[in-house]
């Protein structure tokens, strides 16, 4: 996992092919020119999923985890709050691994709860499972699919 701001992002570009592209895309958006369906970056190499709307709060949180896909979730507007446990860890699976849909969830309580402000991303590994849009405020959000 790791949290930080567009401006320290060449600083994580050669982790993989994808980031810069993905990171240069992350610069163009705004709360004014937000877009709503799924856009291909680089197929399903690279591509963006949109929130716009509240967060679902903290109740039944569901970790999530991927195998294909890194996530990059970048705030243009409001804060949300993810949960994170590490995969090695979790042991309550609510539903198990869909290679198709590229997920699996667990009930597991999370280690961690981790706030992210607005113009800031946060990377989340296979490693990671996750349970984002934890708060109930509006929230503007893009989250980068990167494969692995």
């Amino acid at each position: 996992m790791i949290l930080d701001t567009l401006e320290n992002s060449a600083r994580y570009e050669n982790l993989n092919v994808n980031f810069k592209k993905g990171f240069d895309y992350l610069k163009t958006i705004t709360a004014a020119n937000f877009p709503e369906q799924k856009k291909e970056l680089n197929g399903e190499d690279l591509f963006a999923l949109f929130h716009k709307g509240n967060g679902n709060g903290p109740e039944n949180i569901k970790l999530e985890a991927h195998n294909k896909y890194i996530d990059i979730h970048y705030i243009i507007s409001g804060e949300d709050l993810m949960a994170l446990k590490n995969t090695t860890l979790c042991c309550d699976i609510n539903k198990a691994f869909s290679e198709k849909e590229d997920y699996i969830l667990y009930n597991d309580i999370p280690q961690n709860l981790i706030k992210i402000p607005e113009n800031h991303f946060m990377i989340v590994y296979p490693e990671d499972a996750h349970a984002p849009l934890l708060g109930t405020t509006e929230i503007y959000k893009i989250i980068l699919k990167v494969k692995v």
